[in-house]
C-alpha cells in the first residue's frame, strides 16, 4: 500500500479534492454551451418558425416538430443529470468501497499486511480502536505500581503495542480512503458513451424541429389549365356542390358519386383563392347530359390526375 496516496492520483492534479474542483469547473462549462445550444436549437429557433404556422393548414409538420422536441427535451434531461451527478459532494467509506477500489485491493491480496486479516476493513478498525481502548482503561484501573505511581512494564508494553496496532490499521485505512476519493472522482469524470449519443442525438433532433417548422407541408398548387379529379369521401354523404350541379351526369361510366374529371379554370386552392373547375363532357358516360360549366368544388376532394 502506497504509503502517499498522491502518487496513485492523475499526474494533473494533486489530490481527490483538487480533481473534484476541477471536474465541476470544467461541467460548468460544458452545462453553459448545452444551455446555449439547447435555446437555439430547442428554444429560439422554433419559436419563431411557429409564430407563422397554423395548425389547420401546418399540421403535419407541426406534431413531427412536436414528437423531435419531446424526444430532444428527453435526451437533454438524461445528458444534464448524467452531467449533474459530479456536483454531488464526493463521499467515501469503508463499508463502501469504489468498486475499482476493492478490485485493486482484491488483485493485491498477497501484500496485505500481517496484522490485517481478510475481515472488513470497517470491523477492523472498530476492533483495532475498541482493543486499544479496553487496554488504556484496564491499564489505568489495575496496571498502576503503587509503590511507582507508574504504569507496570508490563501494562506499558500493552498499551504501546495496542497503540502501535490501532496506528497502523488506521494509517492503512486512511491510504484505502485515500485511494477510494481518487476512485470516486475518476469514475465521475467518465460521462460514458450514452449520455454522449443522448447530447449528439439532442442536437440532431433540434435541428429536426427547426427543420420541421420550415419545411411547408402544404400540397403545391394545381396549375391553371390542368387535368385534375374531384372525388366524394363518402358516398352515402354527397355534398351539396355534386348533387346540385348534376355532377353524377359528367361521371365516367360506373363512377357516379365516386369520380369525375375537370379542367382547373382559376385558383390556388387557398382561402382567399379557391379553385374554380370546368367540367369535361367528353368523359362523361353520356356526353349529351353532361352540360361544361364552371364550379366551386366546395367540400369536394381535388387531386391532380398524376398524383396519387
Amino acid at each position: 500500500m502506497a504509503s502517499d496516496p498522491s502518487e496513485l492520483l492523475d499526474p494533473s492534479i494533486n489530490g481527490g479534492d483538487e480533481g473534484v474542483a476541477l471536474l465541476r469547473s470544467d461541467t460548468k462549462w460544458v452545462l453553459g454551451i448545452l444551455g446555449v445550444g439547447a435555446t437555439a436549437l430547442l428554444g429560439a429557433g422554433p419559436l419563431v418558425a411557429v409564430t407563422n404556422k397554423s395548425w389547420a393548414k401546418d399540421w403535419q409538420g407541426l406534431l413531427i416538430a412536436a414528437g423531435l422536441l419531446l424526444a430532444g427535451i428527453a435526451c437533454t434531461t438524461y445528458l444534464l443529470r448524467s452531467v449533474a451527478r459530479v456536483f454531488r459532494p464526493v463521499v467515501v467509506s469503508l463499508a463502501e468501497l469504489p468498486e475499482g477500489t476493492s478490485r485493486r485491493l482484491a488483485k493485491n491480496e498477497e501484500s496485505r499486511p500481517p496484522y490485517l486479516s481478510k475481515a472488513p476493513l470497517a470491523d477492523q478498525l472498530a476492533f483495532a480502536n475498541a482493543v486499544a481502548f479496553t487496554v488504556r482503561q484496564e491499564a489505568g484501573e489495575s496496571g498502576i505500581d503503587p509503590k511507582t505511581g507508574k504504569l507496570h512494564p508490563a501494562w506499558a508494553r500493552a498499551v504501546a503495542d495496542t497503540d502501535a496496532y490501532r496506528a497502523a490499521v488506521d494509517g492503512y485505512c486512511a491510504d484505502v480512503l485515500s485511494m477510494a476519493r481518487y476512485d470516486a472522482v475518476a469514475e465521475k469524470r467518465k460521462l460514458g458513451r450514452w449520455p454522449v449519443r443522448a447530447g449528439v442525438l439532442a442536437l440532431l433532433l433540434g435541428i429536426g424541429v427547426v427543420a420541421a417548422l420550415s419545411i411547408d407541408f402544404t400540397p403545391a398548387a394545381i396549375s391553371t389549365g390542368a387535368l385534375a379529379k374531384l372525388t366524394v369521401s363518402d358516398p352515402n354523404h354527397v355534398p351539396n356542390a355534386w348533387t346540385g350541379n348534376k355532377l353524377d351526369d359528367c361521371a365516367p361510366p360506373g363512377m357516379a358519386r365516386k369520380l369525375l374529371f375537370v379542367t382547373v379554370v382559376s385558383g390556388t386552392g387557398k382561402p382567399a383563392e379557391p379553385y374554380v373547375v370546368r367540367t369535361i363532357p367528353e368523359l362523361a358516360a353520356d356526353p349529351a347530359k353532361c352540360a361544361e360549366m364552371d364550379l366551386l368544388p366546395t367540400n369536394l376532394d381535388l387531386k391532380p390526375v398524376l398524383s396519387s
